[in-house]
Protein backbone atom coordinates (compact mmCIF):
# COMPACT_ATOMS: atom_id res chain seq x y z
CA UNK A 1 0.00 0.00 0.00
CA UNK A 2 2.67 2.68 0.56
CA UNK A 3 3.85 2.33 -3.09
CA UNK A 4 0.51 2.90 -4.05
CA UNK A 5 -0.19 5.93 -1.45
CA UNK A 6 2.99 7.77 -2.53
CA UNK A 7 2.12 7.09 -6.64
CA UNK A 8 -1.35 8.95 -5.61
CA UNK A 9 0.31 12.26 -3.65
CA UNK A 10 2.70 12.41 -6.64
CA UNK A 11 0.07 12.37 -9.14
CA UNK A 12 -2.20 14.62 -7.04
CA UNK A 13 0.12 17.58 -7.54
CA UNK A 14 1.86 16.64 -10.60
CA UNK A 15 -0.69 17.35 -12.48
CA UNK A 16 -3.51 18.49 -10.94
CA UNK A 17 -2.39 22.20 -9.13
CA UNK A 18 -1.06 23.51 -12.99
CA UNK A 19 -5.24 25.32 -12.89
CA UNK A 20 -3.74 27.45 -9.75
CA UNK A 21 -4.61 30.72 -11.24
CA UNK A 22 -3.16 32.96 -14.09
CA UNK A 23 0.15 34.20 -11.56
CA UNK A 24 2.24 33.55 -14.63
CA UNK A 25 -0.07 35.43 -17.10
CA UNK A 26 0.01 39.25 -17.88
CA UNK A 27 -2.65 40.01 -20.76
CA UNK A 28 -5.33 37.83 -18.81
CA UNK A 29 -7.47 40.92 -18.19
CA UNK A 30 -9.04 43.57 -20.05
CA UNK A 31 -10.39 46.52 -19.23
CA UNK A 32 -12.54 49.28 -20.80
CA UNK A 33 -15.48 48.84 -23.12
CA UNK A 34 -13.74 49.23 -26.69
CA UNK A 35 -10.19 48.44 -25.05
CA UNK A 36 -11.94 44.72 -23.98
CA UNK A 37 -12.78 44.40 -27.84
CA UNK A 38 -9.68 44.97 -28.90
CA UNK A 39 -7.88 42.88 -26.91
CA UNK A 40 -5.68 45.20 -25.05
CA UNK A 41 -3.90 46.73 -28.30
CA UNK A 42 -4.79 49.91 -27.67
CA UNK A 43 -1.62 51.78 -25.79
CA UNK A 44 -1.70 53.80 -28.65
CA UNK A 45 -4.93 55.10 -29.41
CA UNK A 46 -7.12 53.86 -26.60
CA UNK A 47 -10.42 56.09 -26.31
CA UNK A 48 -12.48 55.04 -23.52
CA UNK A 49 -11.95 54.98 -19.40
CA UNK A 50 -9.43 51.73 -20.19
CA UNK A 51 -6.78 54.63 -20.54
CA UNK A 52 -5.99 54.75 -16.98
CA UNK A 53 -4.48 51.34 -17.53
CA UNK A 54 -3.40 51.26 -20.86
CA UNK A 55 -1.62 54.85 -21.21
CA UNK A 56 -2.99 57.49 -18.94
CA UNK A 57 -1.23 60.03 -21.38
CA UNK A 58 -4.04 59.52 -24.05
CA UNK A 59 -6.75 60.76 -21.39
CA UNK A 60 -4.91 64.19 -22.61
CA UNK A 61 -6.76 63.77 -26.18
CA UNK A 62 -9.56 62.53 -25.14
CA UNK A 63 -12.48 65.34 -25.30
CA UNK A 64 -15.46 63.83 -24.02
CA UNK A 65 -14.36 61.08 -21.53
CA UNK A 66 -17.41 59.03 -20.70
CA UNK A 67 -18.52 58.19 -16.79
CA UNK A 68 -18.36 54.26 -16.68
CA UNK A 69 -22.20 53.66 -15.21
CA UNK A 70 -21.83 49.69 -15.71
CA UNK A 71 -19.48 47.32 -16.51
CA UNK A 72 -21.44 43.76 -16.65
CA UNK A 73 -18.68 40.82 -17.80
CA UNK A 74 -19.97 37.29 -17.23
CA UNK A 75 -17.34 34.44 -18.15
CA UNK A 76 -18.31 31.24 -18.30
CA UNK A 77 -15.16 28.84 -18.41
CA UNK A 78 -14.16 25.18 -18.11
CA UNK A 79 -11.31 23.24 -16.80
CA UNK A 80 -10.63 19.53 -17.46
CA UNK A 81 -8.27 16.74 -17.50
CA UNK A 82 -8.95 14.02 -19.61
CA UNK A 83 -7.86 10.50 -18.55
CA UNK A 84 -6.33 12.52 -15.65
CA UNK A 85 -6.73 9.40 -13.15
CA UNK A 86 -6.63 6.32 -15.29
CA UNK A 87 -8.34 5.53 -19.01
CA UNK A 88 -11.94 7.70 -19.31
CA UNK A 89 -11.81 8.87 -15.38
CA UNK A 90 -11.81 12.23 -15.86
CA UNK A 91 -11.43 15.51 -13.40
CA UNK A 92 -13.50 18.36 -14.73
CA UNK A 93 -14.76 21.96 -13.59
CA UNK A 94 -16.87 24.45 -14.75
CA UNK A 95 -18.60 27.72 -14.13
CA UNK A 96 -20.87 30.69 -14.84
CA UNK A 97 -20.48 33.87 -12.87
CA UNK A 98 -20.38 37.84 -13.17
CA UNK A 99 -16.53 38.88 -13.14
CA UNK A 100 -16.03 42.22 -12.33
CA UNK A 101 -13.82 44.22 -14.48
CA UNK A 102 -13.76 47.96 -14.73
CA UNK A 103 -15.49 50.78 -12.98
CA UNK A 104 -14.06 54.47 -13.62
CA UNK A 105 -14.79 58.05 -13.80
CA UNK A 106 -13.30 61.01 -14.43
CA UNK A 107 -13.10 64.29 -11.98
CA UNK A 108 -11.71 68.37 -12.45
CA UNK A 109 -9.81 70.40 -10.45
CA UNK A 110 -10.51 74.04 -10.58
CA UNK A 111 -6.89 75.38 -10.11
CA UNK A 112 -5.41 72.86 -12.70
CA UNK A 113 -8.24 73.78 -15.86
CA UNK A 114 -5.68 72.22 -18.32
CA UNK A 115 -4.86 68.67 -16.66
CA UNK A 116 -7.31 66.30 -16.80
CA UNK A 117 -7.69 63.34 -13.85
CA UNK A 118 -9.66 59.80 -13.45
CA UNK A 119 -10.12 57.03 -10.85
CA UNK A 120 -10.58 53.76 -11.62
CA UNK A 121 -11.03 50.24 -9.79
CA UNK A 122 -9.92 47.19 -11.58
CA UNK A 123 -10.42 43.43 -11.09
CA UNK A 124 -6.43 42.47 -11.97
CA UNK A 125 -6.57 38.92 -11.33
CA UNK A 126 -9.64 36.47 -10.17
CA UNK A 127 -10.01 32.88 -10.55
CA UNK A 128 -11.68 30.65 -7.58
CA UNK A 129 -10.99 27.03 -8.84
CA UNK A 130 -12.10 23.66 -6.72
CA UNK A 131 -11.74 20.03 -7.54
CA UNK A 132 -13.02 17.23 -6.30
CA UNK A 133 -12.65 13.57 -7.02
CA UNK A 134 -14.10 10.37 -5.30
CA UNK A 135 -13.86 6.81 -6.28
CA UNK A 136 -15.04 3.98 -4.24
CA UNK A 137 -13.93 0.04 -4.96
CA UNK A 138 -14.98 -3.03 -4.06
CA UNK A 139 -12.34 -6.31 -4.59
CA UNK A 140 -9.11 -7.24 -4.33
CA UNK A 141 -7.76 -3.57 -4.51
CA UNK A 142 -4.21 -4.39 -2.82
CA UNK A 143 -2.51 -7.61 -4.21
CA UNK A 144 -0.24 -7.91 -1.62
CA UNK A 145 -2.66 -8.03 1.07
CA UNK A 146 -4.68 -11.25 1.20
CA UNK A 147 -8.56 -11.33 0.57
CA UNK A 148 -10.97 -8.59 -0.82
CA UNK A 149 -10.51 -4.47 0.35
CA UNK A 150 -12.85 -1.84 0.07
CA UNK A 151 -11.14 1.12 -0.52
CA UNK A 152 -11.93 4.89 -1.16
CA UNK A 153 -9.96 7.50 -2.52
CA UNK A 154 -11.28 11.49 -1.93
CA UNK A 155 -9.15 14.27 -3.28
CA UNK A 156 -9.98 18.24 -2.94
CA UNK A 157 -7.94 20.59 -4.55
CA UNK A 158 -8.55 24.30 -4.53
CA UNK A 159 -6.75 27.64 -5.65
CA UNK A 160 -8.30 30.94 -5.30
CA UNK A 161 -6.62 34.20 -6.44
CA UNK A 162 -8.06 37.77 -6.29
CA UNK A 163 -5.93 41.12 -7.14
CA UNK A 164 -8.08 44.67 -7.05
CA UNK A 165 -6.52 47.96 -8.08
CA UNK A 166 -7.74 50.89 -6.85
CA UNK A 167 -6.24 54.03 -8.81
CA UNK A 168 -6.37 57.54 -9.44
CA UNK A 169 -5.06 58.89 -12.86
CA UNK A 170 -3.40 62.07 -14.55
CA UNK A 171 -3.05 63.33 -17.64
CA UNK A 172 -2.10 66.70 -19.63
CA UNK A 173 -1.25 67.37 -22.87
CA UNK A 174 1.01 69.43 -23.99
CA UNK A 175 0.05 70.63 -27.49
CA UNK A 176 -2.34 68.72 -29.89
CA UNK A 177 0.41 66.19 -30.51
CA UNK A 178 1.86 65.49 -27.35
CA UNK A 179 0.42 64.47 -23.99
CA UNK A 180 2.28 62.98 -20.52
CA UNK A 181 0.04 60.72 -18.11
CA UNK A 182 0.28 58.44 -15.06
CA UNK A 183 -1.52 56.41 -13.06
CA UNK A 184 -0.98 55.39 -9.46
CA UNK A 185 -2.64 52.02 -8.25
CA UNK A 186 -2.78 49.82 -4.71
CA UNK A 187 -3.27 46.23 -5.14
CA UNK A 188 -4.68 43.93 -2.88
CA UNK A 189 -3.87 40.76 -3.76
CA UNK A 190 -4.69 37.69 -1.99
CA UNK A 191 -3.92 33.78 -2.52
CA UNK A 192 -4.79 30.68 -0.91
CA UNK A 193 -3.98 27.22 -2.23
CA UNK A 194 -5.44 23.90 -1.03
CA UNK A 195 -4.47 20.74 -1.44
CA UNK A 196 -6.07 17.73 0.83
CA UNK A 197 -6.24 13.47 -0.22
CA UNK A 198 -7.68 11.17 1.72
CA UNK A 199 -7.03 7.21 1.30
CA UNK A 200 -9.15 4.56 3.37
CA UNK A 201 -9.32 0.98 3.22
CA UNK A 202 -11.15 -1.60 5.11
CA UNK A 203 -9.55 -5.45 4.83
CA UNK A 204 -12.05 -8.14 5.39
CA UNK A 205 -9.47 -10.78 5.99
CA UNK A 206 -7.52 -8.79 8.51
CA UNK A 207 -10.65 -6.94 9.91
CA UNK A 208 -9.04 -3.68 9.71
CA UNK A 209 -9.02 -0.52 8.79
CA UNK A 210 -5.58 1.35 7.03
CA UNK A 211 -6.07 5.44 6.71
CA UNK A 212 -4.21 8.05 4.83
CA UNK A 213 -4.51 11.64 5.52
CA UNK A 214 -2.62 14.24 3.62
CA UNK A 215 -3.19 18.01 3.46
CA UNK A 216 -1.13 21.09 3.05
CA UNK A 217 -2.34 24.64 2.21
CA UNK A 218 -1.32 28.03 2.51
CA UNK A 219 -2.57 31.82 2.10
CA UNK A 220 -1.49 35.34 1.89
CA UNK A 221 -2.52 38.71 1.39
CA UNK A 222 -0.51 41.53 0.42
CA UNK A 223 -1.39 45.63 -0.20
CA UNK A 224 0.96 46.66 -2.78
CA UNK A 225 2.03 50.41 -4.87
CA UNK A 226 2.77 50.23 -7.95
CA UNK A 227 2.57 53.08 -11.33
CA UNK A 228 2.44 53.45 -14.70
CA UNK A 229 3.84 56.45 -16.67
CA UNK A 230 2.86 57.08 -20.36
CA UNK A 231 3.60 59.43 -23.06
CA UNK A 232 0.70 59.83 -25.91
CA UNK A 233 1.55 61.36 -29.89
CA UNK A 234 -1.21 62.77 -32.03
CA UNK A 235 0.05 62.40 -35.59
CA UNK A 236 -1.96 62.80 -38.97
CA UNK A 237 -3.08 59.84 -39.57
CA UNK A 238 -1.23 57.72 -36.59
CA UNK A 239 -1.47 57.68 -33.04
CA UNK A 240 1.37 56.62 -30.99
CA UNK A 241 2.54 55.71 -27.51
CA UNK A 242 4.55 54.33 -25.33
CA UNK A 243 3.97 53.34 -21.33
CA UNK A 244 6.42 51.85 -18.42
CA UNK A 245 4.66 50.36 -15.61
CA UNK A 246 6.86 49.95 -12.41
CA UNK A 247 7.67 46.84 -9.62
CA UNK A 248 5.02 46.34 -7.06
CA UNK A 249 6.32 47.76 -3.64
CA UNK A 250 4.78 46.33 -0.86
CA UNK A 251 3.70 47.68 2.03
CA UNK A 252 1.66 45.07 4.06
CA UNK A 253 1.76 41.32 4.08
CA UNK A 254 0.45 38.35 5.57
CA UNK A 255 0.81 34.75 5.18
CA UNK A 256 -0.13 31.63 7.01
CA UNK A 257 0.31 27.64 6.68
CA UNK A 258 -1.34 24.39 7.66
CA UNK A 259 0.32 21.06 7.36
CA UNK A 260 -1.31 18.00 8.12
CA UNK A 261 0.10 14.45 7.52
CA UNK A 262 -1.01 10.98 9.26
CA UNK A 263 -1.32 7.44 8.39
CA UNK A 264 -2.69 4.51 9.91
CA UNK A 265 -1.87 1.04 8.31
CA UNK A 266 -2.29 -2.51 9.50
CA UNK A 267 0.02 -4.36 11.99
CA UNK A 268 2.27 -6.92 10.62
CA UNK A 269 0.97 -6.41 7.07
CA UNK A 270 1.90 -2.83 6.18
CA UNK A 271 5.60 -1.97 6.01
CA UNK A 272 5.13 2.11 6.55
CA UNK A 273 5.39 2.73 10.17
CA UNK A 274 2.19 4.86 11.63
CA UNK A 275 2.71 8.77 11.40
CA UNK A 276 1.14 11.85 12.75
CA UNK A 277 2.57 14.92 11.50
CA UNK A 278 0.88 18.54 11.83
CA UNK A 279 1.79 22.27 11.62
CA UNK A 280 -0.26 25.32 11.75
CA UNK A 281 1.67 28.93 11.54
CA UNK A 282 0.48 32.47 11.14
CA UNK A 283 2.13 36.52 10.69
CA UNK A 284 5.38 35.31 8.48
CA UNK A 285 6.71 37.62 6.20
CA UNK A 286 6.50 37.94 2.50
CA UNK A 287 8.01 38.95 -0.27
CA UNK A 288 6.49 39.53 -3.77
CA UNK A 289 8.29 40.53 -6.57
CA UNK A 290 6.75 41.80 -9.90
CA UNK A 291 8.27 42.42 -13.17
CA UNK A 292 8.48 46.20 -14.60
CA UNK A 293 7.02 46.01 -18.64
CA UNK A 294 7.55 48.52 -21.74
CA UNK A 295 4.76 48.80 -23.33
CA UNK A 296 4.45 50.30 -27.24
CA UNK A 297 1.74 50.66 -29.42
CA UNK A 298 0.26 51.69 -32.63
CA UNK A 299 -3.29 53.15 -34.33
CA UNK A 300 -3.77 53.68 -37.65
CA UNK A 301 -6.60 55.66 -38.75
CA UNK A 302 -8.23 55.06 -42.12
CA UNK A 303 -10.66 56.87 -43.31
CA UNK A 304 -13.35 56.30 -40.36
CA UNK A 305 -11.61 52.76 -39.08
CA UNK A 306 -8.73 52.53 -37.34
CA UNK A 307 -6.23 49.63 -37.24
CA UNK A 308 -4.20 49.10 -33.85
CA UNK A 309 -1.27 46.83 -32.91
CA UNK A 310 0.38 47.05 -29.42
CA UNK A 311 3.10 44.91 -27.57
CA UNK A 312 4.22 44.78 -24.17
CA UNK A 313 7.53 43.69 -22.77
CA UNK A 314 7.28 42.03 -19.43
CA UNK A 315 10.65 42.17 -17.75
CA UNK A 316 12.00 38.53 -15.86
CA UNK A 317 13.06 37.89 -12.52
CA UNK A 318 15.75 35.43 -10.68
CA UNK A 319 14.45 32.84 -8.61
CA UNK A 320 13.66 34.04 -5.36
CA UNK A 321 11.66 33.12 -2.01
CA UNK A 322 8.10 34.10 -1.25
CA UNK A 323 8.30 32.88 2.16
CA UNK A 324 9.70 30.22 4.53
CA UNK A 325 7.66 28.10 7.16
CA UNK A 326 9.22 27.14 10.67
CA UNK A 327 10.84 23.79 10.13
CA UNK A 328 8.28 21.31 11.99
CA UNK A 329 9.12 17.83 13.49
CA UNK A 330 7.02 15.16 13.10
CA UNK A 331 5.32 14.22 16.22
CA UNK A 332 5.11 10.70 15.81
CA UNK A 333 9.08 10.68 14.84
CA UNK A 334 11.04 13.19 16.34
CA UNK A 335 14.04 12.56 13.97
CA UNK A 336 12.59 14.04 11.17
CA UNK A 337 11.51 17.30 10.20
CA UNK A 338 9.24 18.90 7.37
CA UNK A 339 10.35 22.00 5.46
CA UNK A 340 8.62 24.21 3.04
CA UNK A 341 9.11 26.82 1.30
CA UNK A 342 7.19 28.74 -1.67
CA UNK A 343 9.95 30.66 -4.44
CA UNK A 344 8.89 31.94 -7.98
CA UNK A 345 10.29 32.69 -10.94
CA UNK A 346 9.91 34.37 -14.24
CA UNK A 347 11.13 34.31 -17.41
CA UNK A 348 10.75 37.71 -19.30
CA UNK A 349 7.92 37.77 -22.38
CA UNK A 350 6.24 40.02 -24.85
CA UNK A 351 3.09 40.10 -25.64
CA UNK A 352 1.32 41.77 -29.01
CA UNK A 353 -2.12 42.25 -29.79
CA UNK A 354 -4.05 43.30 -33.33
CA UNK A 355 -7.37 44.74 -33.27
CA UNK A 356 -9.59 46.40 -35.94
CA UNK A 357 -12.42 48.93 -36.04
CA UNK A 358 -14.59 49.44 -38.46
CA UNK A 359 -16.99 52.51 -38.88
CA UNK A 360 -20.23 50.96 -40.36
CA UNK A 361 -22.44 53.81 -39.81
CA UNK A 362 -23.31 56.95 -37.72
CA UNK A 363 -24.39 54.60 -34.59
CA UNK A 364 -22.45 51.34 -35.25
CA UNK A 365 -18.74 50.50 -35.18
CA UNK A 366 -17.56 46.77 -34.79
CA UNK A 367 -14.28 45.28 -33.89
CA UNK A 368 -12.29 42.21 -33.81
CA UNK A 369 -8.97 41.40 -32.50
CA UNK A 370 -6.05 38.71 -31.56
CA UNK A 371 -3.79 38.92 -28.61
CA UNK A 372 -1.21 36.49 -27.52
CA UNK A 373 -0.80 36.05 -23.34
CA UNK A 374 2.51 34.30 -23.07
CA UNK A 375 3.47 32.34 -19.83
CA UNK A 376 6.56 33.43 -17.59
CA UNK A 377 6.93 30.87 -15.76
CA UNK A 378 9.87 28.24 -16.53
CA UNK A 379 9.75 24.97 -17.61
CA UNK A 380 11.29 23.87 -14.00
CA UNK A 381 8.67 24.95 -11.80
CA UNK A 382 7.79 22.68 -9.04
CA UNK A 383 3.61 22.04 -8.63
CA UNK A 384 2.40 22.97 -5.04
CA UNK A 385 0.52 19.58 -5.31
CA UNK A 386 3.97 17.89 -4.86
CA UNK A 387 5.10 16.46 -1.92
CA UNK A 388 8.00 18.29 -1.58
CA UNK A 389 9.94 21.28 0.63
CA UNK A 390 10.29 23.47 -2.17
CA UNK A 391 7.15 24.45 -4.51
CA UNK A 392 6.60 26.76 -7.08
CA UNK A 393 4.19 30.13 -7.19
CA UNK A 394 3.34 29.80 -10.59
CA UNK A 395 2.79 26.56 -12.46
CA UNK A 396 0.66 27.18 -15.77
CA UNK A 397 2.78 26.63 -18.58
CA UNK A 398 0.47 26.92 -21.17
CA UNK A 399 0.65 29.65 -23.82
CA UNK A 400 -3.30 31.37 -24.14
CA UNK A 401 -4.62 33.07 -27.00
CA UNK A 402 -7.54 35.27 -26.82
CA UNK A 403 -10.20 35.94 -29.84
CA UNK A 404 -12.40 39.17 -29.02
CA UNK A 405 -15.29 40.87 -31.29
CA UNK A 406 -18.35 42.69 -30.73
CA UNK A 407 -20.13 45.95 -31.80
CA UNK A 408 -20.56 49.72 -30.02
CA UNK A 409 -23.64 51.13 -30.89
CA UNK A 410 -23.64 54.82 -30.24
CA UNK A 411 -26.67 57.05 -29.44
CA UNK A 412 -27.07 60.16 -28.22
CA UNK A 413 -26.43 60.57 -24.73
CA UNK A 414 -25.24 56.77 -24.36
CA UNK A 415 -22.38 54.28 -25.73
CA UNK A 416 -23.84 50.61 -25.30
CA UNK A 417 -21.18 47.94 -25.99
CA UNK A 418 -21.82 44.18 -26.47
CA UNK A 419 -19.11 41.73 -27.25
CA UNK A 420 -17.72 37.68 -26.85
CA UNK A 421 -14.16 36.87 -26.05
CA UNK A 422 -12.71 33.32 -26.26
CA UNK A 423 -9.93 31.89 -24.51
CA UNK A 424 -8.70 28.42 -25.26
CA UNK A 425 -5.49 26.40 -24.64
CA UNK A 426 -4.35 22.90 -23.98
CA UNK A 427 -1.09 20.99 -22.96
CA UNK A 428 -0.33 16.75 -22.56
CA UNK A 429 0.93 16.27 -19.28
CA UNK A 430 1.94 13.27 -17.63
CA UNK A 431 -0.28 11.05 -15.88
CA UNK A 432 1.70 9.11 -13.07
CA UNK A 433 -0.83 6.67 -12.03
CA UNK A 434 -4.38 5.13 -12.16
CA UNK A 435 -6.55 4.59 -9.53
CA UNK A 436 -7.21 0.96 -8.43
CA UNK A 437 -10.01 -0.72 -10.60
CA UNK A 438 -11.22 -4.02 -10.81
CA UNK A 439 -9.36 -4.46 -14.31
CA UNK A 440 -6.46 -3.21 -12.90
CA UNK A 441 -5.88 -4.16 -9.71
CA UNK A 442 -2.15 -4.98 -10.15
CA UNK A 443 1.02 -2.98 -8.40
CA UNK A 444 2.09 -1.93 -12.11
CA UNK A 445 -0.44 1.05 -12.10
CA UNK A 446 2.51 3.40 -12.59
CA UNK A 447 3.27 3.78 -16.47
CA UNK A 448 5.41 7.41 -16.67
CA UNK A 449 4.53 6.56 -21.02
CA UNK A 450 0.70 7.32 -19.97
CA UNK A 451 -0.86 11.29 -20.19
CA UNK A 452 -3.70 13.61 -19.53
CA UNK A 453 -4.86 16.30 -20.99
CA UNK A 454 -5.32 19.73 -19.83
CA UNK A 455 -7.80 21.81 -20.95
CA UNK A 456 -8.95 25.39 -20.09
CA UNK A 457 -11.74 27.04 -22.13
CA UNK A 458 -13.31 30.48 -21.24
CA UNK A 459 -15.76 32.75 -22.40
CA UNK A 460 -16.22 36.19 -21.66
CA UNK A 461 -19.78 38.54 -22.51
CA UNK A 462 -19.54 41.61 -22.41
CA UNK A 463 -22.36 44.57 -21.44
CA UNK A 464 -21.31 48.27 -20.75
CA UNK A 465 -23.69 51.71 -20.91
CA UNK A 466 -21.70 54.50 -20.84
CA UNK A 467 -22.38 58.00 -20.94
CA UNK A 468 -20.95 61.66 -22.31
CA UNK A 469 -19.65 63.17 -18.99
CA UNK A 470 -22.38 63.71 -16.98
CA UNK A 471 -22.31 67.51 -15.74
CA UNK A 472 -21.75 68.66 -19.26
CA UNK A 473 -24.37 66.57 -20.74
CA UNK A 474 -27.39 67.41 -17.91
CA UNK A 475 -26.37 71.44 -18.36
CA UNK A 476 -26.91 71.02 -22.26
CA UNK A 477 -30.27 69.49 -21.60
CA UNK A 478 -31.32 71.74 -19.66
CA UNK A 479 -30.31 74.40 -21.60
CA UNK A 480 -32.28 73.04 -24.20
CA UNK A 481 -29.13 72.08 -26.24
CA UNK A 482 -29.82 68.60 -28.79
CA UNK A 483 -33.14 69.02 -29.44
CA UNK A 484 -34.72 67.67 -32.97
Amino acid sequence: MRIKLTLLVIFLLGSGISVSGQTGHYWTQQYGTRSMLLGGSVIGGVEDLGAVYYNPARLGFVENPAFLLSADVYQWQQIKFDDAVGENQNLSKSEFDGVPSLAAGTFGIKFLPNHKFAYAILSRNRSNLNFGYNEELDGDVFPEWEGQELFEADVKLGSSIKDTWWGVSWSHALNDKISLGSSFFISNLKNERTAALNLTAWSFQYNTLATYDFSRSFGYESYGLLAKFGAAFALENWNLGITLTTPRLNIYTNTDYNYQNYFAGIPGVTALDDLYANSYQTDMDLKLKTPFSLGGGATWLIGSSKLHFSAEYFGGIDQYELFSAESHEVQSNPDSVVNFSLIDENKPVVNMGLGAEWYISQHVSAYLSFNTDFSSVPANAVSFLKNESVISNSNLKNNNYHVAGGVVLNFKGADITIGLSRTGTKQSLPRPVSLPSESNNTDDIFDPNESAQFKWRRYILVFSFSVPFLEDYVRNKLDGGDKE
